[in-house]
C-alpha cells in the first residue's frame, strides 16, 4: 500500500521496470502518443492508479480532495476506455499487463508483487465479499483465467490460459484446467531450475511395446508389374 512519497516512487519505478518502459526521447514519446502506442496507454494508465493510491490514501486537507476527485475521473475513464478496472490498493509493486483487453479485479482482492495479468482475467468473490483470493508474489496469469473464493495462490505460480482456480495453489507450480490442477510442480536448488512432473498425472501413459525391426525384402513380397492394354479394356 502506497502511504508515502517514498513509497509512491517505489511502486511507480517497480511498475516501469516491470512493463519494460524506458525513455527513449520526447520526440518519439509524443509521436506513440499520437498513435495511440498500445504500452503507452497501459503505462498511463498504471501511473494513473498508482496517483489515485497515493491520493486516496494520505488526502488530508480540502485540496487534497479537489486533487483526488480529478485523478479519480482521468481514471475512471480510463477504466471505461481500455476496459480495464483495477481497483485501488489491490496490486503490489512490478504490476505488469501487456496488452489492451478486459480485466476485472475485485476491490477486495490482493495481489503482491511483480505479478503478470493477460487480457480476460478476473479475479474476484464467491457470494460474500469476504471469500476473495489472495496471491502471492510473482504469478502469472495467463489470457482468460480466472480466480474465484477464498483461496490462496502462492509465489512463483502460473495459471494457464483459460484457468478456472478455485482451490489452493502452492508456490512454484502452474495450474491449468477447468476445474484447474497442478500440472508442474519447480524447485530452485542450487541456482537451476528444475521441473518435476506432478506425481497424480491428469491422464495415464500406457507404455509401448518394443517391435524389433524387419527387413523391408522380408516383410513385403513384391508382386511383378501388371501390364495394361488400354485399347483391350472396356468401360
Amino acid at each position: 500500500m502506497i502511504l508515502t512519497k517514498k513509497d509512491y516512487h517505489h511502486y511507480i519505478q517497480a511498475d516501469k521496470k516491470a512493463m519494460g518502459i524506458r525513455t527513449q526521447g520526447l520526440l518519439k514519446d509524443f509521436a506513440k502518443r499520437v498513435l495511440n502506442w498500445e504500452k503507452i496507454l497501459l503505462q498511463d494508465y498504471i501511473l494513473t492508479l498508482r496517483k489515485l493510491e497515493y491520493l486516496h490514501n494520505t488526502k488530508k486537507n480540502p485540496l487534497d480532495y479537489i486533487r483526488y476527485a480529478i485523478v479519480f475521473y482521468r481514471y475512471r475513464r480510463k477504466c471505461l476506455k481500455l476496459s480495464i478496472n483495477i481497483p485501488i490498493n489491490v496490486a503490489g509493486p512490478g504490476l505488469c499487463i501487456h496488452h489492451i483487453g478486459p480485466i476485472t479485479l475485485n476491490k477486495w482482492v490482493r495481489i503482491g508483487s511483480n505479478c503478470t495479468l493477460q487480457p480476460g482475467v478476473v479475479i474476484g468473490q464467491n457470494r460474500t465479499e469476504a471469500n476473495v483470493p489472495i496471491i502471492g508474489d510473482n504469478v502469472y496469469f495467463g489470457p482468460g483465467a480466472k480466480a474465484f473464493g477464498k483461496i490462496t495462490i502462492g509465489n512463483n505460480a502460473v495459471i494457464a490460459p483459460n484457468s478456472v482456480v478455485v482451490k489452493d495453489v502452492a508456490d512454484n507450480c502452474t495450474v491449468s484446467g477447468i476445474p484447474a490442477q497442478i500440472i508442474v510442480r519447480r524447485s530452485f536448488q542450487r541456482s537451476s531450475y528444475h521441473i518435476h512432473t506432478v506425481a497424480e498425472p491428469i491422464a495415464s501413459v500406457v507404455p509401448v511395446p518394443y517391435v524389433p525391426l524387419i527387413p523391408l525384402a522380408a516383410a513385403v513380397k513384391l508382386e511383378p508389374p501388371v501390364d495394361f492394354d488400354l485399347a483391350a479394356s472396356t468401360l
